[in-house]
């Protein structure tokens, strides 16, 4: 009985970590990740139909590129999900309501929000695809900064954000056990 309770009370001291930190990383890489495709395809698509003129009454809105322009808008708010909306607010206004600047460790989470942000990334990397398609229809000939076509830089981009997602979720399930050392 007396094992029992210290076996419990001393859980959260001695629990088993191991993969946090790696998670922990991956978020922010993902975050990165996300933050290059959105703004990738935001300006793909509006670079399609601004012809001359930074004036956007003169542009063609007509003949913009809507599937690309909703996958970067769509990763934006990914990425913005995965931070709780935290980053919509200047960061001079968090620093005055005292609102926490880092995203939580996946310690400090509940398994249903480490489940929920792996589906937003799994839902990420399905926009990366979509994002990925629309670039190899539309501006095929756009390469990286090592000749690789920007579409398979999307594509490997869905790629990390779908195992990372993965990740997350098998994260959500394993359970909190305490490493008893003998």
């Amino acid at each position: 009985m007396l094992e029992q309770m210290a076996l419990s009370s001393s859980a959260q001291h001695f629990r088993d970590d191991s993969g946090e930190e790696t998670a922990d990383n991956m978020l922010l890489f993902a975050d990165i990740l996300l933050y290059m495709a959105a703004g990738s395809c935001i300006i793909l698509a509006l670079s399609q139909i601004w012809g001359d003129s930074i004036d956007p009454r003169t542009w063609s809105w007509g003949q913009i590129d809507v599937l690309m322009l909703v996958a970067g808008i769509g990763l934006w708010l990914c990425s913005q999900a995965i931070n709780n909306f935290r980053r919509i607010l200047p960061t001079w206004l968090r620093i005055l309501l005292k609102l926490p600047m880092a995203p939580k460790s996946i310690s400090e989470q509940s398994s249903e929000s480490v489940k929920r942000r792996g589906r937003i990334l799994l839902l990420a990397a399905g926009l990366a695809v979509v994002g990925g398609w629309r670039v190899n229809i539309g501006a095929s000939e756009l390469a990286g900064r090592i000749g690789v076509p920007f579409w398979t830089v999307l594509a490997g981009l869905a790629i990390l954000l779908a195992l990372t997602g993965l990740r997350w979720i098998q994260m959500a399930d394993q359970d909190s056990t305490v490493k008893v050392f003998r």
